[in-house]
């Protein structure tokens, strides 16, 4: 049997033949819907007084989850308290009697 040129499917020989490459490349983010940035928040007359206490007040955000932070070292934050606010000023008072110096924040999302 006589060797016979290889053809494609409209019959063009394989010199004819080009070669085609499709490079399709596919990229994804993931993004969190509804989880909002920390909020900047005002602090009100902090102040601490002789019996060993601690006390402020700040505006809180209605339907915003708030939270009120201690540390000492900046560095590692522990949660004294949360709570979703509700837009009206709240007071607070922590007692300070033979503890470490400390630094307070407060987080609104």
């Amino acid at each position: 049997m006589p060797a016979t040129t290889p053809t494609n499917a409209i019959s063009d020989t394989v010199s004819n033949w080009t070669s085609d490459c499709v490079v399709v490349t596919r990229r994804s983010n993931t993004f969190v819907v509804g989880a909002p940035a920390p909020l900047p928040v005002q602090v009100f007359a902090p102040s601490q007084s002789g019996n060993g206490t601690f006390q402020f007040g700040f505006q809180t955000v209605a339907g915003r989850p708030e939270t009120i932070q201690i540390s000492t070292n900046m560095t590692v934050w522990t949660d004294l308290t949360n709570f979703i606010g509700d837009g009206s000023v709240h007071q607070f008072q922590f007692s300070t009697t033979n503890a470490p110096g400390a630094f307070f924040r407060v987080l609104t999302q």
